[in-house]
């Protein structure tokens, strides 16, 4: 594969980081987190046990020591990025942990005849110039009834940090300067922000690297209808993380081959997407199918729009993107008023050119979910 299509990958190469490192000091609560993720996605230590397991885009191995804890048959990291893999082997032998055999290639040049019983792909396919693409391609090492799971992530999820970025970009910082330089000029610009994340165990320099910094403009998200779409007919949904999915159908009543799960699902979806615009909204919300597509569609606009003013700077640009984030705003604002008014404080706040002070406090404590975490069985 081309370098310059290689994503994130060349950025990472070019500064030689890997901003994915976390403060694991009390490691006991790092792995609870972990095996919380694993359960909900319907995937016990036995089975991590009993399988050969393959991950793609570990990063510095943070959340592969985990996997690695519970003993797998066999486990292959693969990873783009050379710096990410040495960092792998200095945090293994820290931590007295087997090093898993390391693959340093990118995704779309990986190749292997053999089957893996779990596919492990975490925030890695978003964000790609071709994320389905990549889906298509990791998917495939499955052996069949093994798991495939990835992360997802859309406009609405992450629209707070779309905002963010935009403090980035309107600073106008010359891209040539030292990475080091850059963070020292805008890290106290976000250090009020992730100070509202008191859970967040990811380095504040990293994240801001990673989510701030790194450009984006030519790349793609990957939503969970997305997600279903490419995979569709191949694999069965089986778990998600945030919980998705209420299926009472009665057992008896499916009586043909396809079951139909990813249908209910993405149905159960479409009918709950609202939640994902921010990490305070609760599970009592629910609205229509078709509001749920609306707002789907409204979030990929958004992404396209700041895409656009990323690559072109210009105010026009910038103009139509909060344009549209205020149209969701205002799409939001009889289920949710109050996320609504943290946006339409946030509008303002970039409108007046992201003052380093006076931040508003409504759009310091406003954050989406992210990414959200999906678990499939292959037919």
């Amino acid at each position: 594969m081309n370098k310059k299509n290689s994503s994130f990958v060349e950025f990472y190469e070019k500064h030689k980081v890997s901003p994915v490192k976390q403060n694991i000091s009390k490691l006991k609560h790092h792995f609870y987190r972990r095996r919380f993720l694993l359960y909900k996605l319907k995937i016990t230590k036995r089975i991590i046990q009993n399988s050969s397991i393959i991950e793609f885009g570990p990063g510095s191995g943070y959340n592969s020591l985990y996997l690695a804890y519970l003993k797998p048959k066999k486990y292959v990291l693969v990873d783009g990025n050379s710096t990410a893999l040495n960092e792998v082997k200095v945090l293994f032998n820290k931590h007295g942990s087997k090093i898993p055999t390391l693959k340093n290639e990118l995704f779309l040049d990986f190749k292997s005849k053999n089957k893996f019983d779990i596919v492990w792909a975490e925030g890695c396919i978003q964000h790609q110039v071709n994320p389905k693409k990549i889906l298509r391609h990791l998917s495939k090492f499955t052996s069949r009834e093994g798991i495939f799971a990835c992360s997802t992530l859309n406009g609405i999820s992450w629209l707070s940090e779309m905002l963010r970025r935009c403090i980035y970009t309107t600073k106008e910082i010359p891209t040539e300067m030292p990475l080091k330089s850059i963070l020292d000029i805008i890290r106290p610009y976000f250090l009020p922000h992730l100070n509202h994340l008191p859970q967040m165990s990811r380095l504040y320099d990293d994240w801001i690297i990673d989510n701030i910094i790194q450009p984006l403009d030519n790349r793609r998200l990957l939503s969970v209808p997305a997600c279903l779409s490419e995979i569709q007919g191949k694999f069965d949904i089986m778990g998600s993380l945030p919980e998705i999915s209420n299926d009472w159908r009665w057992y008896k009543s499916v009586i043909q081959d396809d079951m139909q799960n990813n249908y209910h699902f993405l149905e159960n979806y479409y009918c709950r997407n609202l939640l994902l615009i921010d990490k305070k909204l609760r599970c009592s919300i629910y609205h229509t199918s078709k509001y749920g597509r609306y707002l789907e569609n409204m979030g990929e606009s958004a992404w396209t729009k700041i895409c656009l003013y990323e690559k072109s700077k210009e105010r026009r640009d910038l103009d139509r993107f909060l344009q549209e984030v205020h149209n969701i705003a205002e799409k939001i604002m009889k289920f949710s008023p109050t996320t609504s008014d943290s946006i339409f404080y946030a509008i303002d706040y970039i409108e007046k050119g992201a003052p380093k002070f006076n931040i508003p406090k409504q759009f310091l404590s406003w954050w989406g979910r992210g990414q959200q975490y999906l678990s499939f069985i292959k037919k």
